[in-house]
């Protein structure tokens, strides 16, 4: 199903500062929804593996598909059968959210064959180890087996993976239940200019089933992904400049300074990460969030890599902005960006 048609249908319901995926079907249940830069994360990516940290990207994708797979669909799906659970649930869900075109896999015996088409990060940066700890956590729960990879082929176009499942339990990550998810991610609608809206306005544009801003694709994410990357801490003094980067090339020079915060609170809004604030105090910018989205990570919530992103924004208004300090609370956080010249 297009992602046009799913917000038409109200499966993908979009209020002010929160998106909620309903669909329609009893094994996956509704659940907040996000929307990110795909570009930031991609880069963010290629520039830790490049940096010597292949391996932690990997484990990271195999922990986050992992808590995805453990907790996101209700039991019932597990008595469906693996591969009618891929062909009639996940597959159609990935191409429909825009994460790739098409996925085939195959069991023999112990080991499984995957090939995915245009898989959005691959797309962006080419071969990657995070995608591959994804594809191997993803499986690993789904049969129920700790599964090794043996073989991964990856192109910006088509990708092919090869793993064997191993007599061994999938690695369970420490997560929180379903239903205290649903909880710490509740939000009350709230009128107001909403994803339906910036569609109509074609703040976004989409095509096909990949949303795009101002040209540059926008990544469907479920946002534990960004509890990890923050609680990791990998190179995240590189992400600001990653962020500016990204945005001078897509926010009009012209604009304002009040101009350039009303357009990133209104993205961050529309996109489903809470309420926002934004506020000039003399050589300052305080940015207050309130309705944050929770992951399933246990422990604390963090997101470090949000507002690091917004930093390299900021670079927009002054390239002496830096965060200079970050309150964060259960789903609300402030933060103060502080000219150093």
């Amino acid at each position: 199903m297009r992602l046009s048609h799913s917000l038409h249908r109200g499966i993908l319901e979009a209020t002010v500062g929160a998106l909620f995926n309903q669909l329609m079907m009893a094994s996956v249940r509704r659940r907040r929804n996000t929307l990110f830069f795909e570009g930031i994360v991609a880069e963010y990516i290629r520039v830790c593996e490049q940096s010597g940290y292949a391996d932690r990207m990997f484990s990271i994708g195999h922990k986050w598909f992992s808590m995805i797979f453990s907790r996101l669909f209700s039991n019932r799906i597990w008595h469906m059968g693996q591969m009618l659970v891929l062909d009639n649930v996940i597959r159609p869900l990935w191409i429909s959210l825009g994460a790739l075109d098409d996925m085939e896999v195959e069991l023999h015996g112990r080991e499984i064959s995957v090939v995915t088409y245009n898989d959005s990060i691959i797309r962006l940066i080419g071969p990657n180890q995070f995608y591959v700890g994804m594809v191997v956590g993803g499986l690993s729960l789904l049969f129920g087996k700790k599964a090794k990879c043996i073989k991964a082929l990856q192109t910006k176009a088509k990708s092919s993976y090869r793993l064997v499942l191993l007599d061994e339990p999938p690695t369970q990550y420490p997560s929180i239940p379903l239903d205290a998810y649903n909880e710490k991610n509740r939000f009350t609608p709230e009128p107001g200019f909403n994803l339906q809206m910036a569609l109509k306005q074609r703040m976004f544009v989409l095509d096909g089933n990949h949303i795009k801003f101002r040209g540059r694709g926008i990544w469907h994410v479920e946002n534990t992904i960004f509890h990890l990357l923050s609680s990791e801490k990998i190179l995240l003094d590189k992400v600001p400049r990653i962020s500016y980067n990204y945005f001078r090339e897509v926010i009009q020079k012209g604009a304002g300074s009040k101009e350039k915060l009303r357009i990133l609170k209104t993205l961050l809004q529309v996109m489903g990460w809470g309420k926002f604030s934004f506020e000039m105090q003399g050589k300052s910018i305080i940015v207050k969030a309130t309705n944050l989205p929770v992951g399933f990570q246990k422990g604390k919530s963090d997101w470090s890599f949000l507002f690091r992103v917004i930093e390299g924004y900021s670079w927009l208004i002054n390239r002496g902005y830096r965060l200079a300090s970050l309150e964060q609370a259960h789903n609300s956080a402030i933060a103060r960006y502080s000219l150093t010249e």
